[in-house]
């Protein structure tokens, strides 16, 4: 324990007052500024996404569906910090176009073609730290504090953010039940905190689970990220790795099968990032990062195996392999922008850029990071959709358009 304290983790184990001022602070209450430039070609691939997405579900018999109202959480103040920057500031939707008639004042069309032309209802987050908002801002009333970013474990926007803005949607803080600190189960590495306990990812779900239910919830995106702090709470308490990973893994599947039975088609599940390559790891001593690496390894392949068995059962998951993100950016750090990637910036020297660092602390990722993770996210989405991987085939793209076009006119849940 005395090992986390002084490499600063989650929560109640963060570092707290250093460098307050900070002067490159990102202001994410107003505009949202991308540091890296999207390309084009992703631009096009946004709208052939949603039509992929549409497709899939017109394919696929949704006769009974019930509609419901949009998702919130009923008593929840999302206002000042913990309320999230407009993901898509950068890119403005464009006004209710109906493929019959354009954009033609009173035409009935135009506002189905606006819903149509989400791709998905909603996205709904479950996790840690890696994707909090400011849920645990909230329950801690005020963690982490300054130059953390509005009640984000970072600097800036974090990556569902970003995708959520690469997708052309608005992110919804109230469709984000992630909470810092959460493990895999219903243990929280801060419990205990401002003497209060905090969610897991159980909690998360089964919170969900009691909610109101959501508007399509077979057209939602449903996100599913932890594992990180079953690391933290197993190196605390000397629990044996095959524990650590049984549970983890178990738990995480539990999560699953039950945003399944409550509706959920899309899961996009994040694997653990490699723990090894974190600051965190060399406060640890000589050994402590390449044990820190294999174990996290050892821990994917564990949940790469029971999502096959779980696809094989007939509930797929989309997967996000974010410690191959994460140790792509430690290995090439040119290649994104970094110059540093074994110092949190939150220990570098006054003045130093935090964009050039790939972590804020020595766990969590800087915004520049986020953004990184959010564009592999998306290409795994297309990927999932799209046979041709919706890149570098013009036809591609054109089908997919002309079966958003279709699928709005025509698909099933389009009808009154």
């Amino acid at each position: 324990m005395d090992a986390l304290r002084k490499a600063g983790c989650p929560g109640k184990l963060f570092i707290r007052g250093a460098n307050g001022n900070n002067q490159h602070q990102r202001n994410i209450d107003g505009e949202m500024i991308m540091k890296r430039n999207s390309s084009l070609v992703q631009r096009m691939r946004r709208p052939a996404l949603a039509g992929l997405v549409i497709m899939s579900l017109a394919v696929g018999s949704l006769q009974g569906q019930a509609r419901s109202e949009p998702f919130s959480h009923p008593g929840r103040d999302y206002t000042g910090p913990q309320q999230a920057p407009k993901g898509n500031a950068l890119r403005p939707a464009p006004e209710p176009f109906c493929p019959s008639h354009g954009a033609r004042s009173g035409c009935v069309h135009a506002p189905r073609w606006r819903e149509c032309r989400e791709t998905f209802s909603h996205i709904l987050v479950f996790g840690d730290s890696l994707s909090d908002t400011g849920n645990y801002y909230r329950l801690s009333g005020g963690s982490p504090p300054p130059p953390y970013a509005a009640g984000r474990f970072c600097n800036g926007p974090i990556w569902v953010e970003y995708l959520a803005a690469s997708l052309g949607m608005e992110y919804q803080s109230a469709d984000n039940f992630a909470v810092g600190g959460a493990t895999t189960g219903t243990l929280n590495s801060n419990d205990g905190f401002a003497g209060k306990e905090y969610p897991g990812l159980l909690d998360e779900v089964a919170s969900f689970a009691a909610r109101r239910p959501v508007r399509e919830p077979g057209r939602a995106l449903y996100v599913v990220e932890a594992g990180a702090n079953d690391f933290f709470v197993a190196l605390a308490t000397g629990t044996s790795p095959a524990t650590l990973i049984g549970t983890g893994v178990g738990n995480t599947i539990s999560a699953i099968q039950q945003l399944r039975g409550a509706g959920a088609r899309f899961i996009l599940v994040m694997n653990v990032p490699d723990l090894g390559v974190t600051p965190m790891a060399q406060s640890l001593g000589e050994g402590g990062p390449s044990m820190l690496s294999q174990l996290s390894a050892a821990y994917n392949q564990t949940l790469d195996l029971a999502l096959e068995q779980l696809a094989q059962a007939g509930i797929p998951t989309i997967r996000l392999d974010a410690f191959a993100v994460l140790d792509e950016m430690a290995n090439k750090p040119a290649d994104y922008g970094f110059s540093n990637v074994t110092m949190p910036f939150l220990l570098a020297p006054p003045g130093t850029n935090p964009d050039e660092f790939l972590f804020w602390d020595p766990v969590h990722p800087t915004t520049g990071a986020h953004e990184v993770l959010a564009q592999e996210a998306l290409e795994q989405l297309i990927s999932a959709f799209s046979p041709s991987h919706g890149r570098g085939n013009p036809h591609a793209r054109a089908h997919a358009l002309h079966g958003l076009v279709n699928a709005c006119q025509h698909n099933l849940w389009s009808g009154n």
